[in-house]
């Protein structure tokens, strides 16, 4: 070992029986990748948090949230890069989401920068290379680096489909040929194609070149009948490996299975090599994708990696365990995993003892046992698990794999299953499959494989099959339900049919290996049995959390649900599907650079009266304004203040440049119903204030704390609101920023000015009896508030392009996320609309309409807010109505929102509730809004300039 070196934790390499080293490798250049560990503080979610939450599905955060939170820290990526640039190796990437650097050098280097000798090697399998002992790294990098892959590049024996058929007495009466889609109405698949789903399916060199041509899949679809297409297929090339174009038969037999369920779906097909760090390169694509690359919701692996065995030959402990890690975060992401148990029994490696293949037993997938599916009448049939020389003997030509792990513990969802020891070990194990489906060749599927006609099964068709029913389901649903192997076990009784007989093999015995027992209830040929789709499906659905109208917190009343105590969202219910989607995105912020404005209407700061920048206003206000600028929440500011000063920043520095308006503040504080962790409010003011000048116009700007849906049935925001405006005395009041649009017409970004409000409210106002009135009889609010569209004209032709690249961002970001590819990119600039002027292109009202609870609109209408407006937010009508409540001259007014989520479609299950739907279409709204919020609000502040200029 090198002078302050330290040996990486499970990096020696394991190599097969009978090897010869030959010499040492050649000087030539070698790719290797470092895997790191996750960024201090990660806590992607473990095995217990999915069994604990087993009654609710997984909400994922976006990929960029899990990059940041989860993935490598980027001070981490740089001292590798530095490291391994600095032994004069070559950086080929860095990978933030994916905890790697790619690196290539020489032997030499590479030898010197690992403190290992590389040798090649030769056995039964051909010639590869590796080292002996362990893998070292430099002491700084000792907690960084977790795993060098690449160094050994010996083939890992990948076991794939069986391909001899062999007719037995041990099958069902009349077993013969079936179609993906008759086995699916046996099963009770539910209706539907999997619109908007992409399958990976996973494709590597098992002693020859994965591949497949058009012709054998289109011949292989055209066998099933029933007037099926050909798939949507994508080809992935990992590493310069490709698609062969010679069908290999696994290949096939994934993408018309797949194909046959899910119609509508997307089939990527991923081809790589057969070394561990090809298999890991091809997950990392699956799992965390390039820009460009099919974005996976579902994978299907029909292939096995070797024995899980303590002593297997091909992968290091720390291998495996970054695996697992990959799989871990299939599962935080929402991606459901499914994985062929291998079709040997119980026989893996070793020719006298069970083992269970890998990555079947891995706990983060769903590992599918086969069956044979005979006797069919109609819907009914006989089901028996698969092992079609059921009496042993060496040439035994396939079994259902499964057992008891010898690596893996049994994972939290299995506690409750029954299962037996592991009849090798006698120890508690993962058992392995989770799930079965036909999979004997004597009742499997055509297949044209170069040209040739015949049945094709093995667990091999038992992955893409289910891979095929998730599809279906989640777009059903309008989620990805991920990984689901809680909900299977939790559903066991109802959702499954046991596979115990009568009749049938009685075991997965192979040749000299003895195996494991079918038995009543779960075991390790079939798993819990084979499922019942629409019963799974309606499971899910149970599962998907739906929050009824209603949702909203009443806040300050016994009993009170638990609510978020800081930020945009405070006092909003914890479980709000909008607030808990839109929270878990980060929103896309950029710096838009300098702005051309017209000579002498640039926005420059001016003082707040005599009230000096960071002091708390507790008196009444010293200075009057022409407009009032109201503003919400930190992005929407953020946003606002790119604009205005070229400066988006907007903490601690920041807001101590601005005053806090506090008026009243103690006669008012028993009625703000939670005023949690905010820091103003609990400082003891209401919001923050500001001032600038456009042209000769003097402008307020209120960030305020206060929103209607966090504070309850009295509205001190009301009152509040009604005391600034006094003190101001401004002629024009302005509320902007982020709304939803109502209908389909609007884009993201595209701003909407009116002087029209409604409300649209859950709660009772008993010290503001109009605002009932005016919601139940959709009364609109309306003032004389007029608009010069000189100066609107002048921003839609200069300045909203401006925001393009961001709202481009968002976009990409967005359409990351399964089934959200409905909201439009922006191909032209953002529009700006007048009301009554340059009314929007539909029929609808062009009213602001605000609702006490977080609402969205849908295809369906079904909160009936299209015919009341064309925005929905939380705050303008309350605000209007203060206006209109007060004494004296009141000001104009008008609303300037932007669509940071326009109308919201989704695939919804016939027969879902209402309510279910409009939960589901929150959730989906509250991550675009995430997203967008901030890009889309640069608009609105382009809109609120060319008011106030145009005055």
């Amino acid at each position: 070992m090198r002078r302050g070196y330290i040996t990486l934790k499970g990096g020696r390499h394991p190599h097969p029986e009978k090897h010869r080293k030959l010499g040492p490798t050649a000087d030539g250049d070698i790719t290797v990748t470092l895997l790191l560990r996750r960024r201090r503080g990660a806590r992607p979610k473990s095995l217990e948090d999915f069994c604990k939450s087993a009654a609710t599905l997984h909400s994922p955060p976006s990929r960029t949230r899990y990059a940041n939170t989860s993935g490598a820290d980027p001070k981490d990526l740089k001292a590798v890069t530095d490291f391994a640039r600095s032994q004069g190796m070559t950086v080929l990437s860095s990978h933030k989401a994916r905890r790697a650097v790619t690196v290539r050098g020489s032997a030499a280097v590479l030898n010197k920068s690992f403190a290992v000798t590389l040798h090649d090697y030769q056995y039964a399998g051909g010639r590869y290379r590796s080292h002996d002992g362990p893998v070292s790294v430099p002491r700084s990098l000792g907690a960084i680096i977790e795993a060098v892959v690449g160094l050994t590049n010996r083939k890992v024996p990948a076991q794939h489909y069986a391909a001899r058929r062999v007719r037995l007495a041990a099958d069902p009466p009349d077993t013969k040929s079936l179609t993906p889609q008759e086995v699916a109405l046996l099963y009770q698949f539910p209706s539907g194609d999997g619109t908007g789903q992409t399958i990976g399916l996973y494709e590597m060199d098992a002693g020859g070149a994965a591949g497949y041509s058009l012709q054998d899949i289109e011949d292989s679809i055209k066998a099933f009948g029933g007037g099926l297409k050909v798939p949507t297929l994508v080809d992935v090339s990992i590493d310069g490996v490709g698609n062969s174009g010679v069908s290999d038969g696994e290949t096939g037999l994934d993408i018309t299975v797949a194909g046959a369920i899910a119609q509508g779906a997307q089939i990527a097909v991923y081809f790589t090599g057969s070394s561990v760090q090809a298999i890991l390169h091809a997950l990392q694509r699956m799992i965390h994708p390039d820009a460009g690359d099919p974005v996976p919701t579902i994978i299907s692996i029909s292939y096995g990696w070797g024995s899980d065995a303590p002593a297997a030959a091909s992968f290091s402990a720390a291998e495996y365990t970054q695996l697992g890690a990959l799989f871990q975060d299939a599962a935080n992401l929402a991606i459901s995993v499914f994985v062929s148990s291998g079709d040997t029994g119980a026989f893996i490696e070793d020719k006298t003892h069970a083992q269970v293949s890998y990555p079947a037993s891995e706990p983060w997938v769903t590992a599918c046992g086969g069956t044979t599916v005979g006797n069919v009448s109609g819907t009914t049939f006989d089901e028996y698990a698969w092992n079609d020389r059921s009496a042993g003997g060496s040439d035994s030509p396939a079994a259902t794999g499964g057992g008891i792990s010898d690596r893996f513990a049994v994972p939290a969802y299995q506690q409750n299953a029954a299962l037996p020891k592991n009849i090798v070990s006698r120890k508690s194990g993962r058992g392995v499959p989770d799930v079965a489906a036909n999979a004997s060749e004597n009742s499997g599927y055509i297949q044209y494989i170069q040209g040739q006609r015949g049945a094709v099964g093995g667990t091999s068709a038992v992955a893409p099959l289910y891979a095929g029913l998730i599809a279906r389901i989640n777009a059903n649903l309008g989620r990805s339900v991920g990984f689901i192997n809680p909900q299977l076990y939790a559903a066991s009784a109802t959702a499954f049919r046991d596979i115990a007989g009568p009749g049938g093999p009685k075991n997965n015995s192979y040749g000299r290996v003895v195996g494991y027992p079918v038995t009543v209830g779960w075991d390790g040929c079939t798993g819990l049995g084979r499922v019942k789709g629409t019963a799974l499906q309606n499971s899910l659905k149970a599962a998907t959390q739906p929050v009824p109208k209603g949702r909203s917190a009443k806040s300050g009343r016994k009993g009170a649900q638990r609510v978020f105590r800081s930020g945009t969202f405070r006092g909003v219910d914890i479980h709000d599907p909008f607030a808990v989607a839109a929270l878990d995105e980060n929103p896309i912020v950029v710096d838009i650079g300098p702005i051309k404005w017209p000579a002498g209407l640039a926005p420059t700061a001016t003082a707040l009266g005599s009230h000096r920048p960071g002091s708390i206003i507790t008196g009444p206000l010293n200075f009057t304004v022409d407009v009032l600028i109201v503003l919400y929440t930190e992005e929407e500011t953020q946003a606002f203040l790119e604009v205005f000063t070229g400066d988006n920043s907007w903490g601690t520095t920041r807001q101590k440049q601005w005053c806090g308006y506090a008026q009243n503040f103690a006669k008012y504080k028993p009625i703000i119903a939670n005023i949690g962790d905010d820091k103003a409010l609990k400082q003891g003011f209401f919001g923050y204030l500001s001032a600038m000048k456009v042209g000769g116009k003097t402008i307020a700007l209120y960030k305020s704390e206060l929103h209607p849906k966090q504070n309850g049935d009295k509205l001190p925001f009301i009152p509040v609101l009604q005391q600034l405006i006094a003190g101001l005395a401004p002629g024009l009041v302005i509320s902007t920023g982020t709304a939803g649009a109502i209908g389909g017409v609007l884009n993201c970004g595209d701003v909407v000015i009116t002087n029209s409000a409604r409300f649209h409210v859950e709660n009772q106002y008993p010290d503001d009896p109009g605002i009932n009135a005016m919601s139940l009889d959709h009364a609109a609010l309306s003032n004389s508030a007029g608009v010069d569209p000189q100066y609107v004209d002048y921003a839609i032709a200069n300045f909203t392009r401006l925001s393009l690249a961001g709202l481009a961002k968002c976009h990409s970001e967005v359409t990351e996320e399964s089934g959200y590819g409905f909201v439009r990119a922006n191909s032209t600039p953002p529009n700006i609309y007048i009301a009554g002027t340059t009314n929007v292109p539909d029929a609808q009202s062009m009213a602001v309409v605000s609702a006490d609870y977080l609402t969205v609109d849908d295809s369906h209408d079904l909160e009936g807010l299209q015919p009341l407006g064309i925005m929905n937010d939380t705050d303008d009508a309350f605000l209007f109505y203060a206006i209109s409540q007060m004494a004296g001259t009141k000001p104009a007014w008008l609303s300037i929102r932007n669509a940071s989520e326009p109308q919201i479609v989704a695939n919804i299950a016939s027969g879902t509730s209402a309510s279910a739907t409009i939960s589901k279409l929150a959730g989906i709204a509250g991550r675009v809004y995430g997203i967008y919020q901030y890009c889309t609000t640069l608009n609105s502040a382009f809109a609120c300039w060319a008011v106030v200029a145009g005055l």
